[in-house]
């Protein structure tokens, strides 16, 4: 069971929109009629193919609209606008035409932050979240179109997790695994979550479906072993540190399975397993800092200077913009984040034929009301 901090329950397409057409009206810098009628340009001008053009389009309408002093209830009144032609859209085409209209959204949240816009940037971060829960919820047996939902809602966590918002983030990841239970980064996205909030034993069951997932995945068992360690459960963390220095292929992964492993031995008065240990480490990866600075230690610290000396003068500089294995571990997770973007955008290039038929079946004279 999810920590109750992290809990979001998926949306009702029903619900959604009544919602927000009975929100209460306030006054705009367009008519709704204008709003309505330039939205409709936007999604014609995406459905040609031409993202770019319909983002300053959506730009240059959303600024129009929704001046920065704006407050929630002119945003609402603006999003259940753009709500009815989308409403419309859907009596007149499939369910798969949401999918560039979700990824025009998600794409504007990126361009309103980067033109310091933050109001509009979280208006398409929710706009963009809630068409994926819709399509999520009404994509019966349409896998592609949950999987799509999946990485959509995994891409927002991620930009919040990068922006700290931690408890945001991992309601997202875990919106996500609902939707689409094997997205990778949404398994450890949310793991890196809990960690983050020293709930090691929450992290650990999410981290042993992604090791399950794929016994290959290096960087999800290092969670796990420490999270394991972390949890109280030594036996089963050496477990995983063991296979790692053995197994894995990413050097600063196998450097801090062997540190970790033999601060424990050393902790347990295993001295000599320790030591042996760590010279293993230096051998295997010799271009691997930390494990000879920390033999070195361990050898100053036993009253024997000469041999810590010794192992020192084998340091070699560091490459340049190298980070330490301690470091790169405790950044978020961003494996496959980058990835499943450029899959948002290739699904919805497939789909842009349906958009421009749906909107083509729209009256000529505008949108409902």
């Amino acid at each position: 069971m999810m920590h109750r901090r992290f809990l979001l329950g998926p949306l009702c397409l029903g619900l959604a929109l009544t919602a927000l057409l009975a929100a209460p009206a306030a006054a705009l810098d367009l008519k709704p009629s204008v709003v309505q009628e330039r939205y409709r340009r936007v999604l014609a001008t995406l459905s040609s193919g031409t993202q770019s053009e319909a983002m300053e389009q959506l730009f240059a309408l959303e600024t129009d609209a929704v001046p920065d002093t704006a407050g929630s209830i002119q945003l609402e009144r603006f999003w259940r606008l753009k709500l009815r032609v989308i409403r419309d859209l859907l009596q007149n085409g499939k369910l798969d035409q949401l999918v560039p209209i979700v990824v025009l959204h998600h794409d504007a949240f990126q361009m309103y932050r980067e033109r310091k816009k933050p109001l509009l940037a979280a208006h398409s971060r929710t706009m963009a979240t809630e068409l994926a829960n819709i399509l999520a919820d009404r994509a019966d047996g349409n896998p592609q179109v949950r999987v799509f939902s999946g990485w959509v809602l995994t891409s927002f966590g991620s930009y919040l997790q990068e922006s700290s918002a931690v408890s945001g983030s991992a309601a997202l990841f875990d919106r996500a695994l609902a939707v689409s239970p094997g997205n990778r980064s949404a398994l450890l996205g949310l793991a890196a979550a809990h960690e983050k909030y020293g709930e090691y034993e929450l992290a650990v069951p999410i981290l042993e479906r992604a090791v399950k997932a794929d016994a290959g995945d290096f960087h999800a068992r290092l969670r796990l072993a420490l999270c394991l360690l972390r949890s109280g459960e030594t036996e089963a963390a050496v477990r995983h540190l063991t296979r790692l220095q053995i197994e894995g292929t990413t050097e600063w992964i196998r450097s801090l399975a062997y540190q970790e492993h033999a601060k424990l031995l050393e902790a347990d008065g295993e001295i000599a397993a320790a030591e042996t240990l760590l010279r293993e480490a230096v051998e295997a990866l010799p271009e691997e800092q930390e494990p000879r600075i920390q033999l070195a230690a361990l050898l100053d610290t036993r009253g024997r200077p000469k041999e810590a000396v010794a192992v020192l003068a084998g340091l070699r500089p560091a490459p340049e913009g190298r980070r330490s294995p301690r470091f790169l571990y405790d950044q978020w997770p961003r494996e496959g984040v980058e990835e499943g973007r450029a899959k948002l955008r290739a699904m919805m290039q497939e789909r842009l034929d349906l958009l421009a038929a749906a909107l083509r079946s729209l009256p000529a004279e505008g949108v409902g009301p």
